[in-house]
């Protein structure tokens, strides 16, 4: 067993050598990047050789590049609207939920991000609904719209 620190540090260098480290999805096979219609050789790896299709990823790894992704699309979200510094969380955690179809995305939603800017959440809740990320996400939306509205989390 690798009990310190040190092994586990050591055996981590040699792996990020050996197996290189890949911070997009690739194919094992010849390294090739792989993208939505990809034509998979071997298989598909991430990270320092974490064979995605055979190991997956554990729930606490899951919840943590989440977390990660949530962290980024906060910074976004509050670059691109300095206002929205100022919601509750509650309310900020909607536009971080809405974010996850891509910040770009909530970024068009202007007459939305009107509403929101003069604190119109009723207003707010309601552009949400009528949007068409709501058609798509239908129960979703109408949680966060919900949310939106009543600072209440849903």
């Amino acid at each position: 067993m690798l009990e310190t620190d040190t092994n586990l540090t050591r055996l981590l260098t040699q792996l990020k050598r050996d197996e290189g480290i890949r911070l997009t999805l690739y194919d094992d096979a010849d390294g090739a990047r792989l993208v939505s219609g990809s034509a998979i050789k071997g298989n598909p790896t991430i990270g320092i050789g974490r064979n995605v299709a055979g190991d997956g990823i554990s729930e606490a790894e899951a919840e943590q590049l989440c977390l990660n992704d949530v962290q980024q699309r906060e910074s976004l979200i509050v670059k691109s609207l300095p206002f929205t510094a100022r919601l509750d969380p509650v309310r900020f955690a909607v536009l971080v939920n809405l974010a996850f179809a891509g910040v770009h995305r909530l970024m068009e939603f202007r007459d939305t991000i009107a509403c929101l800017e003069r604190g119109d959440f009723a207003g707010t809740a309601a552009q949400i609904l009528n949007s068409k990320l709501a058609k798509e996400w239908g129960a979703r939306a109408q949680r966060l719209a919900l949310q939106m509205k009543s600072g209440v989390w849903q």
